[in-house]
């Protein structure tokens, strides 16, 4: 009876470890798959916020474009502006040249004005005095005046002489008269050409100020162009720092996912060194309680055997995940087979865990001895349990496609001290 109640507190005691081994290293394995589903969550949104990045620079740089070119056109409309700024002043320096000479001969003409009126004045006087001379003569007749100066003449040669004198005087006069004349015709005839000058002058002018009032018209309608450009320039250069503040946004966003990303897959590790510590203490525990049993039984064994006769379809090490889509270490060898195909033991061993969770499906874990432990994963049906003693090529389980699984095979991993290793090496690969 005492035997009895040791035996079922024993067997109470190991199935309470069984379901504590296999409760905790469940949790962890499903949280290392929630946790790869949000890596794959991240990663796809890292991928649309990619997509939106590369979509917005491409917008990005068609607003840049844009921007180059009426930046381009406005550059021209300067250009263009500048030069009928120029123009126009070249037009104000004539028509201040212009004015200029107007003014020079308005007073040249005011000047040449004054001249003949004094001259005017001079001729009057002259014609008064030769009046006055022509009517003394007219009033006292000729022939009187002649017999005058004949009578108050002391001789014939004075006479002459008077008379003589009498004749010069009235030359002069119409000499006088003449040189007067002549100088009014050519003041009239010099104010008539400056009159004509500052006629063309004006004319010129006017032609000037017309074509300086075109240019301005033309220098305001270039204006209001390059104004329009100015303000298309300024809402070009607010849609510019509007996609280029979006792009910084989504690079600051992909930093954070790429940060958050870093953070589980460290928190993986994490969990995955719990698991192998689990199992590790799991089969140094099983190894202390079947008294080196497994070691016994791997001396009497030549090497490990495939667990399957399929061809390997994918080895140890990183790849791209097939279901969730990023880089990450593929922690064994998958073998093909097909759905139901018998699994064996690659070794003699002790069975450490025979159940099921969500990244695994059904799998088993052989504890070998020596440190070496072997995973047999995605079984549609296993074919032994916890603490059963297994030899070199007994039926294990049956190929399925449980678990976390594209379709049937067999993953194997192989453990060293709880530490993931290649098993290639193992197999002979």
């Amino acid at each position: 009876m005492k035997k009895k109640i040791i035996f079922m507190t024993v067997t109470m005691l190991i199935a309470s470890n069984i379901t504590v081994f296999a409760s905790t290293v469940n949790n962890k394995e499903n949280q290392i798959k929630e946790n790869q589903e949000t890596i794959q969550n991240l990663e796809k949104e890292k991928q649309e916020l990619n997509a939106e990045k590369k979509q917005l620079s491409s917008e990005l740089q068609s607003v840049i474009d844009q921007f180059t070119s009426v930046a381009r056109e406005a550059e021209i409309l300067n250009t263009a502006i500048t030069q009928k700024e120029s123009e126009i002043q070249a037009r104000e320096s004539l028509i201040n040249a212009t004015n200029s000479k107007i003014s020079l001969l308005e007073n040249e003409i005011n000047t040449r004005q004054i001249e003949i009126i004094q001259k005017e004045v001079e001729l009057e006087e002259k014609k008064t005095i030769l009046d006055s001379r022509v009517r003394t003569a007219y009033m006292n007749n000729s022939v009187g005046s002649i017999l005058y100066t004949l009578i108050e003449s002391e001789s014939l040669a004075d006479f002459t002489d008077k008379l003589m004198l009498i004749h010069k005087v009235v030359e002069m006069d119409k000499e006088i008269i003449r040189q007067v004349n002549s100088i009014m015709e050519e003041l009239t005839l010099k104010k008539a050409e400056l009159e004509v000058s500052k006629k063309d002058l004006l004319s010129s002018k006017a032609v000037i100020q017309d074509e300086r009032a075109k240019l301005i018209e033309q220098k305001e309608k270039l204006e209001t162009e390059n104004l329009a450009y100015t303000s298309k320039l300024a809402e070009i250069k607010k849609l510019e720092t509007k996609k280029s503040s979006a792009i910084n946004s989504l690079t600051k966003e992909e930093k954070e996912i790429a940060s958050d990303i870093g953070d589980i897959i460290e928190e993986n590790k994490e969990l995955q060194d719990e698991i192998s510590a689990l199992i590790r203490a799991e089969a140094n525990k099983n190894t202390i309680s079947q008294g080196n049993t497994n070691s016994q039984q791997n001396n009497t064994n030549a090497g490990y055997i495939k667990p399957v006769s399929g061809r390997v379809t994918s080895s140890y090490g990183y790849r791209i995940h097939p279901i969730l889509g990023y880089r990450k270490l593929h922690t064994g060898i998958d073998f093909a087979a097909t759905s139901g195909t018998p699994i064996k033991a690659t070794r003699a061993g002790t069975v450490i865990r025979a159940s099921y969770n969500s990244t695994y499906g059904n799998n088993v874990i052989i504890d070998h001895g020596n440190g070496v432990t072997t995973l047999y994963a995605h079984m549609s049906a296993l074919n032994t349990s916890y603490g059963s003693k297994v030899s070199q090529g007994q039926i294990i389980g049956y190929v399925g496609s449980t678990g976390m699984s594209t379709g049937p095979h067999l993953h194997l991993e192989f453990r060293l001290n709880g530490n993931l290793v290649n098993p290639a090496p193992y197999l002979g690969l």
